[in-house]
C-alpha cells in the first residue's frame, strides 16, 4: 500500500524522477483510497427530554352581545307648586274685638261677610300701631279689602247687628 501511496503522491505533485527512458503510453489510472470506518463517539453529556406538545382546548362559542333596550329613564316631574297657606277665618255675631291673627302672607286679602239688618263696621289695628276702616255698611255685605303691611299680628273690631266672617287669604302668586 505504501508503494501505492508513493505513486499516486508523485504523480500528483509531480515529483517523480524522471529517468531517461523512452517515452512508453501512459496508462491512466483510478486509484480509489479507501475511506475510515466512522468513529463513534460516546456523548459526553446526558441527553435531555424534549417536551411533548400539550393538547390547547379550541375555541369556545361565545355569544354575540344582543340589542336589548333598557327600559327609558323616567323624567323627574317638576316640583308641584307649594299649597297656598291656609286661610286665617274669624266668625261671630254682633261687637267683638278679635284676638290678634297672623295674616298667611304678607299681601293678603280680607273677605268681609255680613248678614244682618243693621251697621257692620270693620277696622283692622295693624302691627304698627296705626288702625284701618276696612268697612262700613249697612244691611247685608260681602266684599274683599287688600290688606298690605308689615309682618306681625293684626287685631280687628267689629260693630255688626248679625252674623259675620272674616277671612284672611294669602295674596296669588306671592
Amino acid at each position: 500500500m505504501r508503494v501505492l501511496q508513493s505513486v499516486v503522491l508523485c504523480l500528483v505533485l509531480g515529483a517523480c524522477a524522471r529517468t531517461p527512458v523512452a517515452e512508453a503510453p501512459v496508462a491512466q489510472a483510478t486509484v480509489t483510497i479507501p475511506a475510515e470506518p466512522p468513529v463513534t463517539v460516546p456523548p459526553t453529556e446526558a441527553a435531555t427530554v424534549t417536551p411533548q406538545p400539550t393538547n390547547t382546548p379550541g375555541p369556545t362559542n361565545t355569544p354575540s352581545p344582543t340589542n336589548t333596550l333598557a327600559p327609558p329613564t323616567p323624567t323627574p316631574s317638576p316640583p308641584a307648586p307649594p299649597s297656598p297657606p291656609k286661610p286665617v277665618v274669624i266668625e261671630g255675631s254682633g261687637q267683638t274685638v278679635t284676638d290678634p291673627v297672623t295674616p298667611p302672607a304678607p299681601v293678603s286679602q280680607v273677605a268681609l261677610v255680613h248678614q244682618g239688618e243693621g251697621n257692620f263696621i270693620v277696622t283692622v289695628f295693624k302691627p304698627d300701631g296705626t288702625d284701618e276702616v276696612m268697612v262700613n255698611a249697612i244691611g247685608s255685605y260681602s266684599g274683599l279689602r287688600p290688606l298690605i303691611g308689615e309682618t306681625g299680628e293684626y287685631t280687628f273690631e267689629v260693630n255688626a247687628e248679625g252674623n259675620w266672617s272674616i277671612s284672611l287669604i294669602a295674596t296669588p302668586d306671592q
